[in-house]
């Protein structure tokens, strides 16, 4: 009767080989995962940013409308009645200037006794023409406004390209979390070419990562 064949021996290399390739696996599956939720993470703030963005543009180009359309009212209403005054002055009927003068607002009252004026007591510069003139000094917010709203405008780009750069990057990291998933059924050189795929991918992205801008909006 013949001996049992020996056992056979795995060679010490192989199997730290083997352990190797298991340790390298799981951590290239954790940092992707962990650098898949921070993408994600980054996208939903910047979302919001993005969003809370669109309100104040929205709300800074009402502002400035409603600014503007109060100064083209305001120097309309004024205008109209100026120059019925300036008419009846002209034509010397004291009765309807001074009639016409009581409808002023009191600020062009006030202008008109102020301002340096000629024999008839017309004022030598229109008011209108006045820096202090309250409907530019409306056009002036207005136009701060919309300066503003510039501003918010290129803020909200800014979010919305930070959106597409996080969500690159999450597609980088799903396709390697992926890739490394299937390498393992098979075998090499096949499955160390997939993890090096996987790897590079990975690697691709923690570098836009590390150079993206961060965002930590309040709830």
């Amino acid at each position: 009767m013949s001996p049992p064949p020996p056992d056979v021996e795995i060679p010490d290399d192989t199997v730290e080989q083997e352990r190797s390739g298991t340790r390298s696996h799981a951590l290239l599956i954790a940092i992707a995962s962990l650098a898949l939720a921070w993408a994600g993470f980054q996208g939903s703030e910047w979302s919001r940013v993005r969003l809370d963005g669109s309100d104040q543009v929205e709300a800074l180009r009402e502002e400035s409308a409603q600014l503007q359309a109060a100064a083209d009212r305001l120097e309309q209403q004024d205008t109209v009645l100026y120059v019925q005054w300036l008419s009846a002055v002209e034509a010397a009927d004291q009765t309807t200037a001074e009639r016409l003068f009581e409808l002023f607002r009191p600020e062009l009252q006030n202008y008109v006794q102020a301002a340096p004026a000629d024999e008839d007591g017309v004022p030598l510069v229109a008011p209108f023409d006045d820096p202090d003139y309250e409907a530019g000094a409306i056009r002036a917010g207005a136009e701060q406004v919309a300066a503003d709203q510039k501003e918010a405008e290129q803020e909200r780009t800014a979010a919305s390209q930070n959106v597409a750069r996080y969500g690159g990057m999450g597609v980088l990291f799903a396709v390697g979390l992926v890739v490394t998933g299937i390498a393992t059924r098979f075998g090499d050189p096949d499955r160390r070419r997939l993890r090096f795929l996987a790897l590079g991918l990975i690697g691709i992205g923690l570098v836009y990562m590390l150079w993206a801008p961060l965002s930590f909006s309040a709830p």
